[in-house]
């Protein structure tokens, strides 16, 4: 596992106050939270402060020099980095994207089953109720409703919202070239919410609603969420071995995943692997000044070997990176590249 690395380039955290910002993904937020807390006992002259403004934020402030750390659910695409050039972007995590739903009266033991095109055909306004024969098709025997479908999207610039318009865009046609993967995309129908945690609430307080949320999310809601239709044809719920099960199968079937450059991994092979599964990023100017730099590095080192613990990071709705002692390579070239100065030197594959 990660402990197993060892890396002797970071200097001993300065006993003066330190404070560090982090701001982004609200995905990310509750894990954030923990590594936060956890570090802050071990280094009480450190301070983080956290706020979950969004993706597009966090690569936007991280860029600007406002804080000190961007937080991330989407890897840079070459328009990200045409829009914020030079940016390190650091693999912390791995989450998902679940669709949540409020249908009263159904049971939870039996999952809603969900395919992309149908999902997609949703969130186009082709498919507006519960009852609909393509709805039927796949959830053969459940007896669902004639009533309309509440669509609730997100209102912000999100990489929850990237995340689920990729896995949209790579199975649906319409949804490719109608509107495409993107943080805020034009929706054709539905309501707006901000947050993972508002569209979670919303969706809670919204009888026949659907909308969607990361993993942590999920679990802090106690709102179902559906099956996905995967790679390999089976529909699989969001869980931490699913998500898990997703990134060691990215890293051993995919080409070009061995640096960790990739958000989205749902498109690989396996039986149990969750099909809207991502990396979560933090994201660093490498023009820091040296002082926040040394404090940058000695958080990224703690958080790519302790933070990985899985008491702490499955405990927040999380799977750990799916790196182990026979990749050591890729450790030693993610603190090789936030050297002051140098830019993450990667293929982007999207």
């Amino acid at each position: 596992m990660l402990t197993l690395v060892s890396i002797a380039l970071f200097p001993t955290l300065s006993q003066a106050q330190s404070l560090m910002t982090i701001t982004g993904s609200s995905m990310l937020y509750p894990l954030e939270e923990k590594w936060a807390q956890s570090y802050e006992r071990k280094h009480p002259g450190t301070k983080i402060d956290i706020s979950p403004t969004g993706s597009g934020m966090g690569y936007r402030q991280a860029f600007l020099g406002d804080v000190t750390i961007g937080a991330s659910d989407a890897y840079e695409t070459k328009n990200i980095k045409k829009q914020y050039p030079g940016m390190v972007s650091i693999p912390v995590a791995m989450e998902d994207v679940e669709v949540i739903y409020n249908l009263p009266g159904f049971s939870r033991k039996t999952p809603l089953r969900l395919d992309g095109n149908t999902l997609a055909l949703i969130y186009l306004g082709k498919i507006q109720y519960w009852d609909d024969r393509r709805l039927l098709s796949i959830n053969p025997g459940i007896p669902l409703p004639h009533k309309k479908i509440i669509v609730i999207h997100r209102k912000d610039p999100s990489g929850t919202t990237f995340v689920m318009t990729d896995y949209l865009s790579r199975t649906s046609h319409e949804w490719r070239d109608e509107i495409g993967r993107d943080m805020s995309p034009s929706w054709p129908v539905g309501k707006s919410s901000n947050g993972n945690g508002d569209i979670s609430a919303d969706i809670k307080n919204t009888p026949w609603s659907m909308g969607y949320a990361g993993h942590n999310w999920v679990e802090r809601s106690g709102l179902p969420s559906a099956a996905l239709k995967n790679h390999d044809g089976y529909f699989v719920s969001g869980s931490v071995e699913s998500i898990t099960n997703a990134g060691r199968s990215a890293l051993k079937n995919t080409p070009g995943t061995n640096d960790l450059d990739r958000s989205i991994v749902f498109w690989v092979p396996g039986k149990n692997v969750y099909p809207a599964s991502n990396f979560e990023y933090w994201v660093i100017n490498p023009h820091l000044d040296s002082e926040s730099m040394k404090d940058v590095r000695h958080l990224v080192e703690w958080v790519l070997i302790s933070g990985q613990n899985p008491s702490l990071i499955k405990s927040a709705g999380f799977a750990p990176l799916p790196v182990d002692s026979g990749k050591p390579l890729i450790i030693r070239k993610l603190f090789r590249d936030l050297l002051p100065g140098n830019a993450f030197k990667t293929v982007t594959p999207g």
